[in-house]
């Protein structure tokens, strides 16, 4: 039922006039935005049901009402104060409200109900017609500018009172129900279409992954290409031929590089891309069914719901089972939610490990941490005592450990080991780098201070010169799955 006419406003209020004038106003609840809901002696067991909907205000006698809440607000305060145990005196309508006139203990009050106009409001006004309460805030309080309710023919003429409340009320409950099933079929489409348009992402981001999967090993053959031009490659070059031992032609091929790094650091970039997704593949193809299964389902549901919101598809109360099954199977959607693709361990679980291993000329590991933390790691949990623990003089840079065999550690050990501790320190690029070397026994963490801050006993100095060939040489040697940054 639209906006009431105002012949069927006027015979509401002869009909509530008749019923209510000269008894007393119990109790009044507000049970929702833009509802009253008001208890009066003279009707028995019905109440006065006043629904402002925007477009579709009613005021209805009902014996079937809204829940009301447990603890009132301030209009509903302020309303009580003025209106419970007030006399009711008469009830009126004008062509846009329709009016209650109470006496109570401090005087005269006016219960405005604006029914006219794009702001149906309530509001309460004392005998001289000052404003005490308004139900909707941001709205006038009554609106006599406003468009006269609309014309139009007295539905219920000839029903008494009794009938005409009760099919006045049956038709503005049922627009009501009508009304609130189509707002839930919109907010269900609204949340089926965003549902399917973030599986579309989640399908277009796995399908990427898979693709980035699929050239994992690329990547690798990539990275191990960089390793024989390390320390022969300015920063800053955008791409470097390099012999490729794969090619049947034994030509060279291109290698591209970001500018920002240097040769380590892309051929480490390469690496971490390969352990992210070298062993994944498997898992990304599992999710990307689920989610192509999922969307096609949300899609399915979409069309349904579309159906639904077609005029007159289904009575009232199949689509409103419909839309109730249709909910229920969006709800219970499981879509896969978007994971990071976790990098592939050889150890299964294990957890990372806090170092580079590097191979010696004369085949000793050569341990690199990756950071404070990996430092700290390295050598407090790594390391033995009669290993030997360097590190660049007086710069920042990585730990790095030789795995001591009992004996005396050939010299061209000690040199690979501390062109890695050079390397892999602020004092990379200079020609000459202080390294200095200890075992590990003489090593001991800094109280209080940060992870990877140790002071050290019996150090020696070994002055490293940069050394393209052996660097290389050591790269050659990096496991690929404990390369990563």
């Amino acid at each position: 039922m639209a906006r009431p006419t105002r012949a069927l406003v006027t015979h509401l209020a002869a009909a509530l006039g008749r019923a209510l004038v000269g008894s007393r106003l119990d109790r009044l609840w507000r049970t929702g935005p833009r509802q009253l809901l008001v208890k009066a002696r003279g009707l028995g067991g019905g109440r006065v049901l006043v629904d402002l909907e925007q477009g579709h205000p009613r005021v209805v006698v009902s014996d079937r009402w809204p829940d009301t809440p447990s603890a009132p607000d301030r209009p509903t305060l302020i309303l009580r104060n003025h209106l419970e145990n007030a006399r009711i005196t008469a009830i009126r309508a004008t062509d846009r409200a329709l009016i209650w006139e109470l006496a109570g203990p401090d005087g005269a009050r006016t219960l405005h109900l604006q029914l006219a106009g794009r702001y149906p409001n309530a509001a309460l006004f004392d005998g001289d017609g000052a404003e005490l309460v308004r139900l909707v805030d941001g709205i006038p309080a009554a609106d006599p500018g406003s468009p006269p309710l609309p014309d139009g023919a007295d539905p219920y003429p000839d029903l008494d009172d009794a009938a005409f409340f009760a099919a006045y009320e049956a038709a503005s409950q049922a627009g009501a129900e009508a009304r609130a099933l189509e707002r839930e079929v919109v907010a269900a489409r609204r949340d089926a279409r965003s549902e399917v348009t973030r599986l579309e992402r989640t399908v277009a981001a796995l399908e990427r992954d898979l693709t980035r999967a699929e050239a994992a090993e690329g990547d690798r053959h990539r990275g191990e290409l960089l390793k024989t031009v390390i320390g022969r490659v300015e920063r800053g070059a955008t791409e470097v031929l390099v012999a490729d031992w794969a090619r049947e032609d034994g030509g060279r091929t291109a290698v591209a590089l970001a500018p920002e790094l240097d040769v380590v650091a892309n051929m480490e970039r390469y690496f971490k891309r390969y352990r992210k997704y070298a062993n994944a593949r498997g898992g990304i193809e599992d999710r990307l069914l689920d989610a192509l299964t999922a969307r096609d389902a949300v899609s399915d549901l979409l069309a349904r719901l579309d159906t639904l919101a077609a005029p007159c598809a289904l009575p009232s109360e199949q689509r409103r089972l419909a839309l109730a099954e249709a909910t229920r199977e969006l709800a219970a959607q499981a879509p896969p939610r978007p994971r990071q693709v976790a990098p592939a361990r050889r150890d299964g679980d294990a957890p990372a490990l806090p170092y580079r291993r590097f191979v010696s000329r004369d085949g000793i590991e050569l341990l690199v941490g990756k950071g404070a933390r990996d430092n700290d790691r390295l050598t407090f949990q790594v390391a033995r005592g009669h290993d030997l623990w360097l590190h660049a003089r007086d710069v920042a840079g990585s730990h790095v450990i030789v795995r001591a065999r009992g004996g005396a550690v050939p010299s061209e050990t000690l040199l690979d080991a501390a062109l890695l501790a050079a390397w892999h320190s602020k004092a990379r690029g200079d020609t000459v780098v202080d390294v200095m070397w200890t075992e590990r026994k003489h090593v001991r963490k800094a109280r209080g201070a940060a992870p990877g801050l140790v002071t050290t006993a019996a150090t020696r100095n070994l002055a490293v010169r940069a050394d393209p060939d052996r660097l290389a040489r050591l790269y050659r040697t990096l496991d690929v799955n404990d390369g990563g940054a």
